[in-house]
């Protein structure tokens, strides 16, 4: 049987829609970073004076310079506009003027911090939506954005550097991006200028280097900010190319939201294109889960999803149906974590038994749920002398108990007992334990061996 490689009608109206689009409003040119101080704005700056050396008319919307002298001096020779003040709570704030960029149609105007959230009573609530409606009126952007921010990332973020992320931007906004940027600076770099003050003021430099700014975190951002960055490039230049179909299935329950966030880290990864299913059973929906359902539907469009219903009685037919329909190539829907006997008549467990031309990835309800144990978010969380605490402890602990076992289980067992012990330890713990870690075992193996009757002493 030979395959329809025609492209879908609705598809195609789509990428029509999209070109016209492009055509008539201004271009997005985003500045990139894994976090503060890489020097996004500096380079944007930067960008925008040697644009204007070539005769481009370009002025600043909105820049913050956090104080920083070397940004400052960037800015002179650069018209800036007024801002527009606002009173909330009795305090005046300053936000970028819309109105005032409209009035004075640039051809390219600088928005620093993308992702940043208005003062109550803007046009706006977001940052990114005032930006927008600058490009709707055909003026070119220059913005600055930070990887944590965006919300396919926010998760991923949060879990491994035990930071909560509070402003954010639909990963659908940074796909409107006609070109991104990436600023890169090594960890140790930027670390360095933070402990010289050229990020935060001194006292703040101090207490975010010892929480957000950990080399252990630096090095994670970097890692995702470079990844995010070459998926982008890679989108941009295989648009033509194969590329996969992910559909991931949503309800009405929480718990889609960080489906959602891992199907589209997924489908970047796999340089595919993000469906969205749901299922509209005979099942009674309260108010508390229809709005619900309305919240995850709406985070799924901002996250570039395309949206299908249907109104089976099973949901995994209406999936095998829809893949059948959209060509799908991977499926992604929640493992349940019911008992057994109730998984048995899962979507997922009757999807895993019916053949299919789609690949089924299941996400654990533990891993989407958040759900860590005490024990975990301790060793992952804690900092300075827990640490060594802890690891000491930990040590002792294992010493005691091979007090015990060695007359059973003998000698190379509680050498396996260490070994992964510290191996566990090297999952939470930086580097500069690991020393403590490498040299205690050994004592306490040494001294446990020559003189095991003094631990009862």
């Amino acid at each position: 049987m030979i395959k329809d490689t025609r492209l879908d009608p609705d598809e195609l109206l789509r990428k029509i829609q999209k070109e016209e689009q492009k055509e008539i409003s201004g271009r997005l040119k985003v500045f990139f970073g894994m976090v503060a101080g890489v020097g996004k704005t500096y380079a944007m700056l930067n960008a925008a004076r040697g644009l204007k050396k070539e005769g481009v008319d370009v002025v600043v919307g909105y820049i913050e310079t956090h104080g920083r002298k070397e940004t400052e001096e960037l800015l002179e020779g650069l018209e800036i506009l007024p801002r527009k003040k606002i009173e909330h709570r009795e305090i005046e704030f300053e936000e970028m003027d819309i109105d005032s960029i409209l009035r004075r149609k640039p051809e390219v105007v600088l928005v620093d911090e993308f992702a940043h959230t208005n003062i109550p009573g803007s046009r706006h609530v977001k940052r990114y939506q005032d930006v927008i409606e600058i490009l709707n009126h055909s003026i070119n952007v220059f913005t600055t954005l930070n990887v944590q921010h965006l919300e396919s990332q926010v998760e991923s973020v949060e879990k491994n550097t035990s930071v909560k992320i509070r402003e954010t931007i639909p990963d659908s906004i940074l796909d409107m991006a006609d070109e991104i940027v990436l600023i890169d600076l090594s960890p140790d770099d930027l670390r360095k200028r933070l402990q010289e003050g050229k990020v935060y003021l001194p006292e703040k430099a101090n207490l975010a280097g010892d929480h957000f700014f950990k080399k252990e975190n630096l090095t994670f951002l970097r890692e995702t900010a470079l990844n995010y960055t070459a998926r982008h490039v890679n989108v941009a230049l295989d648009s033509e190319k194969f590329r996969e179909k992910i559909l991931v299935s949503i309800g009405s329950s929480p718990n889609s939201y960080s489906l959602l966030r891992y199907a589209k880290r997924l489908a970047y990864e796999r340089n595919g294109e993000l469906f969205a299913i749901y299922n509209q059973t005979r099942e009674n929906l309260t108010k508390e889960n229809l709005s619900q359902l309305e919240k995850n539907l709406s985070f799924a469009r901002e996250l570039g999803c395309e949206i299908l219903y249907a109104a089976d009685e099973d949901t995994a037919e209406a999936i095998l149906r829809i893949s059948g329909q959209k060509s799908i190539t991977r499926v992604v829907i929640e493992k349940s974590d019911t008992n057994w006997w109730w998984r048995w008549n899962s979507t997922a467990s009757k999807l895993a038994r019916i053949p299919s031309n789609f690949e089924l990835c299941l996400v654990p309800y533990s891993f989407i749920s958040g759900e860590e144990s005490v024990l975990n978010r301790f060793l992952r969380t804690s900092s300075g002398g827990k640490q060594y605490l802890t690891s000491l402890t930990l040590i002792l602990l294992a010493t005691c108990i091979s007090l015990f076992l060695e007359p059973i289980a003998g000698y190379w067992s509680i050498s396996l007992l260490y070994l992964f012990l510290f191996r566990e330890l090297d999952l939470f713990f930086p580097k500069d334990l690991r020393y403590l870690q490498d040299y205690c075992p050994e004592f306490f193996g040494i001294f446990y061996s020559f003189h095991p009757d003094i631990l009862f002493l």
